[in-house]
Protein backbone atom coordinates (compact mmCIF):
# COMPACT_ATOMS: atom_id res chain seq x y z
CA UNK A 1 0.00 0.00 0.00
CA UNK A 2 1.07 3.53 -0.11
CA UNK A 3 0.84 6.49 1.74
CA UNK A 4 -3.21 8.21 1.71
CA UNK A 5 -1.67 11.22 0.05
CA UNK A 6 -0.28 8.99 -3.00
CA UNK A 7 -3.52 7.30 -2.99
CA UNK A 8 -5.64 10.01 -3.59
CA UNK A 9 -3.18 11.35 -6.03
CA UNK A 10 -3.77 8.00 -7.48
CA UNK A 11 -7.55 8.01 -7.49
CA UNK A 12 -7.97 11.93 -9.08
CA UNK A 13 -5.71 11.18 -11.73
CA UNK A 14 -8.01 7.34 -12.65
CA UNK A 15 -11.04 9.41 -12.00
CA UNK A 16 -10.10 12.10 -14.64
CA UNK A 17 -8.60 10.02 -17.04
CA UNK A 18 -12.03 8.44 -17.33
CA UNK A 19 -13.03 11.61 -18.04
CA UNK A 20 -9.94 13.10 -20.38
CA UNK A 21 -8.36 10.39 -21.88
CA UNK A 22 -5.59 8.13 -20.15
CA UNK A 23 -2.76 10.04 -22.07
CA UNK A 24 -4.14 13.62 -21.03
CA UNK A 25 -3.49 12.91 -17.21
CA UNK A 26 -0.47 12.16 -14.78
CA UNK A 27 1.43 13.57 -12.06
CA UNK A 28 3.88 16.31 -12.65
CA UNK A 29 6.55 13.66 -13.34
CA UNK A 30 5.04 13.76 -16.76
CA UNK A 31 6.17 17.42 -17.27
CA UNK A 32 9.84 16.27 -17.83
CA UNK A 33 9.07 14.48 -21.49
CA UNK A 34 8.03 15.49 -24.41
CA UNK A 35 5.08 16.49 -25.39
CA UNK A 36 2.92 16.02 -28.66
CA UNK A 37 0.16 18.23 -29.30
CA UNK A 38 -2.21 15.47 -29.72
CA UNK A 39 -1.35 14.70 -26.05
CA UNK A 40 -2.72 18.61 -24.94
CA UNK A 41 -4.50 19.98 -23.07
CA UNK A 42 -2.28 17.95 -20.09
CA UNK A 43 -4.26 17.34 -17.17
CA UNK A 44 -1.34 17.63 -14.36
CA UNK A 45 -2.66 16.29 -10.54
CA UNK A 46 -0.38 17.08 -7.07
CA UNK A 47 -1.26 16.30 -3.22
CA UNK A 48 -0.02 18.08 -0.62
CA UNK A 49 -1.15 17.63 2.74
CA UNK A 50 -0.45 19.50 6.46
CA UNK A 51 -1.11 17.12 8.92
CA UNK A 52 -2.03 17.59 12.27
CA UNK A 53 -2.95 15.59 15.60
CA UNK A 54 -6.57 15.55 16.66
CA UNK A 55 -5.86 13.99 20.54
CA UNK A 56 -3.32 13.45 23.30
CA UNK A 57 -2.49 9.44 22.97
CA UNK A 58 0.87 8.41 22.79
CA UNK A 59 3.37 8.39 19.45
CA UNK A 60 2.14 5.54 17.90
CA UNK A 61 -1.65 6.16 18.76
CA UNK A 62 -2.20 9.31 18.01
CA UNK A 63 -5.23 10.44 15.46
CA UNK A 64 -3.75 12.34 12.54
CA UNK A 65 -5.94 14.44 10.20
CA UNK A 66 -4.48 15.38 6.94
CA UNK A 67 -5.66 18.64 5.33
CA UNK A 68 -5.65 17.45 1.85
CA UNK A 69 -4.62 20.28 -1.40
CA UNK A 70 -4.93 19.00 -4.54
CA UNK A 71 -4.08 20.88 -7.24
CA UNK A 72 -5.52 20.10 -11.04
CA UNK A 73 -3.29 22.02 -13.35
CA UNK A 74 -4.53 22.08 -17.03
CA UNK A 75 -1.60 22.84 -19.44
CA UNK A 76 -2.13 24.22 -23.04
CA UNK A 77 0.89 24.74 -25.57
CA UNK A 78 2.07 28.34 -24.87
CA UNK A 79 0.96 29.17 -28.74
CA UNK A 80 -2.79 28.44 -28.67
CA UNK A 81 -5.19 30.44 -29.48
CA UNK A 82 -7.82 28.93 -27.94
CA UNK A 83 -6.42 28.36 -24.51
CA UNK A 84 -8.83 30.28 -22.51
CA UNK A 85 -11.57 28.28 -24.16
CA UNK A 86 -10.04 25.22 -23.49
CA UNK A 87 -9.39 26.20 -19.39
CA UNK A 88 -12.82 26.91 -19.24
CA UNK A 89 -14.32 23.59 -20.72
CA UNK A 90 -11.82 22.10 -19.11
CA UNK A 91 -12.69 23.58 -15.71
CA UNK A 92 -16.09 22.89 -16.13
CA UNK A 93 -15.07 19.14 -16.68
CA UNK A 94 -12.92 18.65 -13.70
CA UNK A 95 -15.35 20.50 -11.27
CA UNK A 96 -18.37 18.49 -12.54
CA UNK A 97 -15.63 14.74 -12.87
CA UNK A 98 -15.09 15.90 -9.06
CA UNK A 99 -17.81 17.66 -6.93
CA UNK A 100 -18.74 14.40 -4.82
CA UNK A 101 -15.76 13.46 -2.50
CA UNK A 102 -17.81 10.23 -1.97
CA UNK A 103 -16.20 9.34 -5.05
CA UNK A 104 -13.10 7.90 -3.76
CA UNK A 105 -15.13 5.97 -0.82
CA UNK A 106 -14.82 2.47 -3.42
CA UNK A 107 -10.97 3.29 -3.24
CA UNK A 108 -8.99 5.09 -0.52
CA UNK A 109 -12.27 5.70 1.81
CA UNK A 110 -13.92 8.84 2.63
CA UNK A 111 -12.33 11.93 2.37
CA UNK A 112 -14.22 14.28 4.56
CA UNK A 113 -14.74 18.08 3.67
CA UNK A 114 -14.16 17.79 0.34
CA UNK A 115 -14.99 20.77 -1.64
CA UNK A 116 -13.43 23.18 -5.03
CA UNK A 117 -11.91 26.07 -3.62
CA UNK A 118 -11.29 27.84 -7.13
CA UNK A 119 -8.93 28.27 -9.77
CA UNK A 120 -5.20 30.57 -9.98
CA UNK A 121 -3.52 32.40 -12.26
CA UNK A 122 -2.06 31.26 -15.72
CA UNK A 123 1.24 30.31 -15.40
CA UNK A 124 4.48 28.79 -17.48
CA UNK A 125 5.74 25.48 -16.92
CA UNK A 126 8.87 24.60 -18.76
CA UNK A 127 9.04 21.38 -20.53
CA UNK A 128 11.84 19.73 -22.90
CA UNK A 129 10.17 21.59 -26.12
CA UNK A 130 9.35 25.15 -25.00
CA UNK A 131 6.53 26.02 -22.62
CA UNK A 132 3.43 25.09 -21.90
CA UNK A 133 0.64 27.31 -20.12
CA UNK A 134 -1.29 26.70 -17.11
CA UNK A 135 -3.87 27.28 -14.86
CA UNK A 136 -4.76 25.43 -11.81
CA UNK A 137 -7.68 24.24 -10.11
CA UNK A 138 -8.14 23.56 -6.76
CA UNK A 139 -9.29 20.89 -4.32
CA UNK A 140 -9.10 20.26 -0.54
CA UNK A 141 -10.69 17.38 1.58
CA UNK A 142 -9.32 16.03 4.72
CA UNK A 143 -8.10 12.37 5.39
CA UNK A 144 -7.80 10.72 9.08
CA UNK A 145 -5.31 8.12 9.40
CA UNK A 146 -3.33 7.11 12.84
CA UNK A 147 0.72 8.06 13.00
CA UNK A 148 1.79 4.71 13.13
CA UNK A 149 -0.56 3.96 9.52
CA UNK A 150 -0.12 6.86 6.92
CA UNK A 151 -1.22 4.09 4.36
CA UNK A 152 -5.05 3.69 6.09
CA UNK A 153 -7.58 5.97 6.33
CA UNK A 154 -9.38 5.21 9.39
CA UNK A 155 -13.03 5.76 8.39
CA UNK A 156 -12.35 3.26 5.04
CA UNK A 157 -14.48 0.43 5.13
CA UNK A 158 -13.30 -2.82 4.17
Amino acid sequence: MAHVRTQLRNAVIEHLEGVFGESFVGDITRVMRGFQRRNLPFVIVDVAETPSFVDDNPPGHRVVDRAMTVTIRVAVAEDDENCLAVFDQSGLRIETALFDGSIFDPTIGPVSQWQFVGTGELHPIKIEDGTLIATPFTFTGTITTTDRDPETNSYRSI
